[in-house]
Parts: C-alpha cells; structure tokens; sequence
C-alpha cells in the first residue's frame, strides 16, 4: 500500500491535503491527521472529536460507494468559516447500525 504524506497548503487558508489509498484501512489515517492537525491548531476535545467522526463517515462513503482512486483529504482553516452558535452532537448508534454515526445538530 501506498502512503502520501500530508502537505502544507501553499497558499490560501491555512491547512493540508493528503491523497490516500483506495482502501478501508485509509480512514484510521484520515482520522489520525484531522486530529493532527486540530491540535496543531489548539482545537483538541470535542472539535477533534467532531472533525474525526465526520471524515471517517465522508471518507468511508467515497470508499464504500465511489471508485475513487485516490481520496484527497483536506483540512483547511478558513477566516470566514460557520458562525453558528448551534453545537453539533454525536448520535448514538445500535451495535448492528450500518451508519448514523454523524454529528446531528442540537441546540443544547
């Protein structure tokens, strides 16, 4: 298997790219670099939490239901990114749920 390094972006909003295999085993490394770089930035806790949970279920869709051939996962940190005041929340999920697992918004 092939492995690409996540680089810096040149230019523009602050943040990496990484191109990854066509394989399962590519999501623990995309939830591995989105906590990466989160902490890079002070934004450990639940924001890393959130930002795994929502590249594993993105990234497991482009494998589950694409032929894609090389996935590029990018993490940018805009300057006009989401205000919004409502936090996202992680679902529970049965044991035997196939999906479901992605943030559902609440206004708690």
């Amino acid at each position: 298997m092939t492995v690409t390094a996540a680089q810096p972006n040149a230019t523009g909003a602050p943040g990496y790219t990484a191109e990854l295999p066509y394989v399962p085993e590519s999501v623990s490394r995309a939830r591995a670099l989105v906590s990466s770089v989160l902490a890079a930035w002070c934004m450990e806790g639940d924001m890393a939490d959130y930002g795994e949970v929502i590249v594993s279920e993105l990234l497991t869709n482009a494998i589950d239901h694409t032929e894609t051939p090389l996935p590029e996962v990018v993490i940018e940190r805009r300057a006009d990114s989401d205000k919004s005041r409502i936090v996202p929340r992680v679902k529970d999920a049965t044991d035997d749920a196939e999906c479901g697992r992605a943030c559902a918004w609440s206004t708690h």
